[in-house]
C-alpha cells in the first residue's frame, strides 16, 4: 500500500490517527467540524438570527455528535428495531394507569380532536415510558452535528466515512446507496431543524444549551422534532405557548399531530394506520402502538365503569374489540428505507 493510499485509509477510519512518519496527527473529525460549524453560524446570520439569539452557538461548547450522524447514516441499511416487547403486560399495566392519571385532560383532549385517548397513551409509553427513557443527548450539538451535513466540505468527508464503515460492517445494500445524496439530504433537513429550534427557544424561554434531547434531536416526551413542534405551535388551536414536558400539553400535542396527519373518530383502520405511521415512519411501530391501544382499551373495558368510558365507544372503531392488524399488509406504503425510523 502506498503512502498516500495509507494517509487516505486513516483518515476515512480513524480520524484520530498519527500518520506514520509524520510530527504532526492527521486532522481528526473535530477539526473540520469546527470549521463547517463557522459556515453555519454564518448561514444562521444570512437567515436572519441576531447574534443574541444565535448566543449559544458557541463552537467552544459543542462536541461533534458522530454517534448521532452514524445513526442516521447508517439507519438506512441497519435492521428494523423490535417493537414487540412494547405490548407485555406492564406496557398494558402503564398505560392503563396513565390514561386513568388524566383522564380529565384525555376527555378534553378527545372532545376537541376526536383523537382516542388510548393511542395518544401507547405513542408516549413507546415513546418515553413516560419519561423514564432519559434523553441522554444536547439538542444544540446534536441538531448542530447533522446540520453541519450541509456543509459541501464537511458533508463529503463523512459520506465517505460513513460508506466506509457500512463496507466493512457488511451492512445489507450498502453499495446501493447514494451516499453523498444521503448526507446532503439529511444537512438540509437538520439545517431546518436547527433554525426551528432557536425560534423555539426564544419564543418558549428555553437556556438552549440545557435541552436534551434524543439521538436525532427530538424533544420532550412527545419526542418532537423542533420544525414539528413549531407548526404545532402556530398552527392548531390557538396555542402561544407550551411546555414540552408537561403531561397536560404533550398530550394536546400529541393528539393535534395524529388529527392532523388522518386520525378521526370515524376514520377507517387505514387512516389511523396513516395518521400513527406519519408519527414514526415504520410500520412495525405502528403495529406495536395500534396492539398496546388495543390492549389497553381492552383492559380500561374491564375494569370500572368510569375508565371504560374513557376513549372506548362514540364511533371508534377500535373500541369494539377489533384486534390490531399485524405486518406491513395493511399499513401505509413503506418508506423509502423501511429500516429506519423518520422523526417527527
Amino acid at each position: 500500500m502506498t503512502r498516500v493510499a495509507l494517509v487516505s485509509v486513516l483518515v476515512s477510519l480513524f480520524p484520530f490517527a498519527i500518520v506514520l512518519g509524520s510530527e504532526s496527527p492527521v486532522p481528526s473529525i473535530e477539526v473540520h467540524y469546527r470549521e463547517a460549524f463557522a459556515v453555519l453560524r454564518v448561514h444562521l446570520k444570512e437567515d436572519g438570527f441576531a447574534d443574541e439569539e444565535i448566543s449559544a452557538f458557541d463552537v467552544k461548547t459543542s462536541r461533534f455528535n458522530e454517534g448521532a450522524v452514524e445513526t442516521k447514516m447508517l439507519g438506512i441499511v441497519r435492521a428494523p428495531r423490535d417493537y414487540s416487547h412494547f405490548s407485555d403486560r406492564r406496557s398494558v399495566r402503564e398505560a392503563a394507569a396513565f390514561v386513568r392519571k388524566h383522564k380529565r385532560t384525555f376527555r378534553r383532549v378527545e372532545k376537541e380532536t376526536g383523537v382516542a385517548p388510548t393511542v395518544v397513551a401507547a405513542i408516549l409509553w413507546v415513546e418515553t415510558a413516560y419519561g423514564l427513557y432519559p434523553a441522554k443527548h444536547g439538542a444544540l450539538e446534536t441538531l448542530t452535528s447533522l446540520a453541519a451535513l450541509t456543509v459541501p466540505s464537511f458533508g463529503e468527508r463523512i459520506a465517505v466515512r460513513m460508506k466506509a464503515l457500512a463496507l466493512e460492517r457488511k451492512l445489507e445494500g450498502a453499495e446501493g446507496v447514494d451516499w453523498g445524496k444521503r448526507t446532503r439530504e439529511i444537512g438540509d433537513k437538520w439545517y431546518e431543524e436547527l433554525k426551528a429550534f432557536f425560534v423555539l427557544a426564544k419564543q418558549l424561554g428555553w437556556q438552549a444549551t440545557d435541552i436534551r434531547s434524543s439521538w436525532a434531536g427530538a424533544v420532550g416526551y412527545g419526542q418532537f422534532m423542533p420544525s414539528t413542534a413549531l407548526s404545532l405551535l402556530r398552527h392548531n388551536g390557538g396555542m402561544r405557548t407550551m411546555d414540552l414536558w408537561n403531561w397536560a400539553d404533550t398530550i394536546e400535542l400529541v393528539a393535534r399531530y395524529l388529527r392532523m396527519s388522518g386520525w378521526s373518530r370515524k376514520a377507517s383502520l387505514a387512516k389511523k394506520r396513516a395518521a400513527v405511521f406519519e408519527y414514526n415512519r415504520l410500520n412495525a411501530y405502528v403495529d406495536a402502538v395500534l396492539k398496546l391501544k388495543y390492549l389497553v382499551d381492552k383492559r380500561l373495558k374491564t375494569s370500572t365503569p368510569a375508565a371504560a368510558t374513557i376513549g372506548a365507544g362514540r364511533g371508534n372503531p377500535e373500541a369494539t374489540g377489533t384486534p390490531a392488524p399485524a405486518g406491513d399488509r395493511t399499513g401505509p406504503p413503506v418508506a423509502a428505507s423501511p429500516a429506519e425510523s423518520n422523526p417527527r
